[in-house]
């Protein structure tokens, strides 16, 4: 099954995570970063990397995220993530109107949950070879 994650900055570490997860054929769907410089600026940094070469696949900046090799990663650009976050899960234990806000708060949570439990099987399966 395909686990769908969101990246919280799209800077080195987040692009190396992308290019490590599609050249290690993981079965990890990168669905969207959240990242205060563009679409535009992102894409091109994914494509011409000063460590790591140029990308090998397609990338191209769109309205709304970065389209790599056919799938579309959207881009968001919260400056506090963590601020709406926590003020849903604060509204939802105090019996408050969540709105929305929940399904953010619970989609960032699955996603970090998510990136943690690839790193840690990556560490794993290097510990055994």
């Amino acid at each position: 099954m395909t686990v769908r994650v969101g990246v919280n900055g799209f800077g080195r570490i987040g692009r190396n995570f992308l290019r490590a997860a599609r050249s290690a054929g993981a079965d990890v769907e990168i669905v969207a970063v959240n990242d205060l410089v563009s679409p535009e600026a992102n894409a091109h940094l994914l494509r011409y990397d000063s460590t790591h070469g140029r990308f090998g696949g397609e990338v191209v900046a769109e309205d709304g995220g970065i389209r790599v090799d056919g799938h579309l990663v959207r881009a968001f650009a919260e400056n506090q993530p963590v601020t709406a976050i926590v003020d849903a899960i604060r509204n939802l234990l105090a019996g408050q109107p969540v709105g929305t806000d929940i399904w953010a708060a619970l989609g960032w949570c699955v996603g970090l949950l998510a990136v943690a439990y690839s790193f840690a099987m990556l560490a794993y399966r290097r510990r055994l070879a």
